[in-house]
């Protein structure tokens, strides 16, 4: 049997996370374990859970492996989230898995601008 589908019943567990700091609409690839028998097309598959309030966020997924799924990162406000996967053995916040990610707000970057150059020539006449 392939590494990461033993069993499946386990809980998955995130080990890594492919960015801790990423904009919404942005790939996010989840390492970990336990992620073979995660039904990966399931609303609330994979979420964001802000810790201060518990509100939660799917993030859909859009490819997976035995030891991986990447996911969209949802369109939600600035701020920490943890990172939660659920499968047939149950959810990875509630064992233990407390991988977070901050989520940026796009053009929030700091951007710089070419610098505009501009001369003068003063001339002067004499009577």
């Amino acid at each position: 049997m392939p590494a990461g589908m033993s069993n499946k019943n386990a809980v998955p567990v995130v080990g890594k996370v492919s960015n801790p700091i990423i904009l919404p609409g942005t790939p996010l690839t989840i390492t970990g374990s336990n992620l073979a028998w995660v039904d990966a097309s399931a609303p609330g598959a994979v979420q964001l859970v802000d810790p201060a309030t518990g509100d939660t966020t799917d993030a859909p997924v859009t490819a997976r492996t035995t030891t991986t799924l990447t996911v969209t990162v949802p369109s939600v406000p600035y701020g920490t989230y943890r990172v939660a996967v659920t499968g047939p053995g149950g959810t990875s916040v509630d064992a233990g898995s407390t991988v977070t990610i901050t989520v940026g707000v796009a053009g929030a970057a700091t951007t710089t601008s070419p610098s505009s150059t501009s001369s003068s020539t003063t001339s002067t006449t004499s009577p």
